[in-house]
């Protein structure tokens, strides 16, 4: 009875503190709440924080404000936003626009520039959004200023917004974007000077024909493969090798027949004869014929043919690896072929039909039926229409050279 009346207790008591410590906790942030200004200075380095704050506040105090920095804390923490979804942006410029706020105006229109390009990389959208915020930018605060500046200087290459750029950084003691004003000056100078130079573009002599040409047989290709390439012919000579150095092997099993002969002669000072007669006396000749039959050779003949054997099935899996490799390259350039050659076929068709329809686009903006936008879509159309007609035409051709190579040995 004692036990269970002290667990009874322990667990009120922490019962108790729990809700206490859970009182505290969740009750005491609520009531900290920080200003519009705030929670925009908070925004520029810590964004999440800020979005805490931020949903503390009441947007009823200022709602373009609450759009503003709505907006720019989900630029700050994901760089985009969905353009269908997310209005906060739009309906804060067109509340500015009616309480002609142009600081705040100039920054909604830099953060949906900003966010527009990284959404849709649309420089002709982009720059018409930029462009506005530009006219209030000397009302701006500092970092939307410089980083309107950056944005303008990547976008449009031109050296007066790195004069701008650099200029901000300057006042503002801003070391990066001073340092990124100097790398984009040098950067457009280099391509101004890059233009300026003429220089002569080697353009391979190429027709639709080369591209549109037969092609060859994957298995008439790999055949002569086989015959022409330099790394068979060299294997064939180590199969050769191979061959007499296992006949070399096999013959220590086979006898051994050796011959000799011989004749020899003397003199000697103890004998009255002459040295002449002694010479054909003592004279005499051999000869001998021997047999050597190997019984017991420890092992090292039949050794020497099976490291010969062996050295043989070696080549001849180095033989098989290559031919593998050599079928699967000459089958990779025969699929790209056929594939780019297909490709390139309907590019043509696609880039005839691209350009009728910029030239019809072409004529209805000179008669003001088509803006500047339909027309730049148009252009872009048609570019990547040529660029994959010319893609194809050049893959297909140089494919068809790399199996001519292959079969011929020569290009």
């Amino acid at each position: 009875m004692f036990t269970f009346a002290g667990r009874m207790k322990k667990t009120v008591i922490l019962f108790l503190f729990s809700l206490l410590l859970t009182f505290v906790v969740g009750c005491t942030p609520s009531h900290y709440r920080l200003s519009f200004e705030e929670i925009d200075d908070m925004a520029d380095y810590y964004p999440a924080q800020a979005k805490v704050y931020l949903e503390r506040t009441d947007s009823n105090d200022n709602k373009g404000y609450y759009k503003l920095l709505a907006c720019k804390i989900r630029y700050q923490i994901t760089g985009v936003y969905f353009l269908r979804r997310d209005s906060d942006i739009e309906d804060a410029i067109q509340i500015f626009t009616k309480e002609n706020n142009e600081p705040m105006l100039a920054r909604a229109l830099y953060y949906k520039g900003a966010m527009t390009f990284n959404t849709t990389h649309d420089t002709t959208q982009t720059l018409q959004i930029l462009m506005q915020a530009c006219r209030h930018s000397s009302i701006m605060r500092q970092k939307e200023k410089l980083d309107l500046y950056d944005l303008m200087c990547r976008i449009t290459h031109d050296n007066s917004y790195t004069v701008k750029l650099e200029d901000e950084a300057r006042q503002s003691h801003n070391i990066s974007h001073r340092a990124w004003a100097t790398l984009y000056r040098a950067v457009n100078n280099q391509d101004r000077q890059l233009a300026e130079e003429a220089f002569d573009i080697a353009i391979p002599s190429t027709t639709d024909q080369m591209a549109l040409a037969s092609i060859p047989g994957m298995n008439s290709v790999y055949t002569a493969a086989l015959q022409n390439r330099p790394e068979f012919l060299s294997y064939q000579n180590k199969l050769d090798q191979n061959d007499l150095n296992i006949k070399i092997a096999k013959a220590g099993k086979l006898p051994t027949i050796s011959a000799n002969a011989g004749a020899t002669t003397s003199t000697t000072s103890m004998n009255k004869n002459g040295w002449g007669s002694q010479m054909k006396t003592n004279f005499s000749m051999g000869g001998g014929i021997g047999v050597s039959i190997p019984l017991f050779d420890n092992r090292q003949t039949k050794t020497s043919v099976n490291k010969a054997l062996i050295q043989r099935e070696s080549i001849l899996l180095d033989i098989k690896n290559e031919q593998t490799k050599l079928y699967s390259t000459i089958e990779n350039y025969w699929l790209q072929a056929n594939t780019n050659q297909s490709q390139f076929k309907a590019a043509k068709v696609s880039s005839e039909s691209a350009q009728t329809s910029y030239d019809l686009l072409s004529e209805q903006f000179k008669l003001g039926l088509k803006n500047i936008v339909e027309l730049r879509t148009g252009k872009d159309n048609l570019l990547k229409a040529k660029q994959n007609e010319l893609q194809a035409k050049y893959l297909t051709i140089l494919n068809i050279n790399m199996l001519k190579f292959y079969q011929n040995g020569r290009i």
